[in-house]
Parts: C-alpha cells; structure tokens; sequence
C-alpha cells in the first residue's frame, strides 16, 4: 500500500496474523522513500521485552 500512497503516520499493530508490527517497520525504514514516516505501535500486550523491542 505505501508503495501507491504515502501515509504522514503509520499505526501498526504488533501482533498481525500476515506481517507483524517490527517486520513492517523494518521493511518501510529501510526503503529511503519512507524512512522518515513515523511509527507507532499498537498492542494489548504488556510484556517489557516487547516494549524494549518496539
């Protein structure tokens, strides 16, 4: 999708059944085009392993 459009925000959920949260991120930080649009992550999850990673 962001390769026809640019979003000014990406909310994104971690836990996605396709491409989860931190494989989105890292696809679209690496693609110079997109690098500067920021990412929020979204989850009900509380682990602070999880949080670190984010």
């Amino acid at each position: 999708m962001v390769e026809n459009w640019t979003p000014d925000l990406i909310i994104y959920d971690i836990m996605m059944p396709v491409v989860d949260g931190t494989m989105l991120h890292k696809t679209v930080k690496e693609d110079y085009s997109l690098s500067a649009i920021p990412f929020i992550f979204l989850t009900a999850k509380k682990e602070n392993n999880l949080i670190r990673k984010c």
